[in-house]
């Protein structure tokens, strides 16, 4: 007997984009925690811990470039990896602007930023939109460079490497 937490067999085709793009956000959330505690460990001269950090940073940013390579649409690297609406209280939420927000959410978790902007500004409210994308071949360029000065034993110029390296 089916209970209210149950989840349906199959997913629509929305919610699998959606998923999809969730997973591939946290992924990307993921290695830049691995390249925070990474650049943290250098500077305390840790060098074999950063070292692991930015080989599991390298090798989720390399899944990722793959899998937003192949992704439809997507002509550009940048991953997006956090994103925000604000809606002030004030606001009732009618029918026809939770169908407009709910529209636009694909749209959010797959980073076509324009378009959402486009569709908030359709509303007529005043919305706030915050979002993060993570460029990954550059962000990924950055880990592997940090890696070989590491290789190299020149810990510091590894540190500033992946110091520059940010969403």
């Amino acid at each position: 007997r089916p209970t209210a937490t149950d989840k349906p067999a199959t997913l629509s085709a929305r919610q699998a984009q959606i998923q999809q793009a969730d997973a591939l956000a946290q992924n990307g959330r993921k290695a830049m925690s691995y390249i925070v505690a990474a650049r943290q460990l250098l500077t305390e001269q840790h060098e074999q811990e950063a070292r692991q950090y930015l080989e599991q940073a390298r090798a989720l940013l390399t899944k990722l470039k793959s899998d937003i390579s192949t992704e439809k649409g997507n002509a550009s690297d940048l991953l997006p990896i956090y994103s925000q609406l604000g809606i002030s209280k004030e606001v009732e939420i009618t029918e026809q602007l939770r169908q407009k927000l709910e529209t636009a959410h694909l749209d959010v978790v797959r980073g076509k930023h324009k378009k959402v902007v486009e569709t908030l500004k359709s509303v007529g409210i005043e919305l706030q939109y915050s979002f993060v994308d993570l460029p990954v071949a550059a962000t990924l360029g950055k880990v592997e460079s940090a890696l070989k000065l590491l290789s190299e034993k020149n810990s510091k110029q590894a540190g500033k490497k992946i110091g520059r390296a940010h969403v």
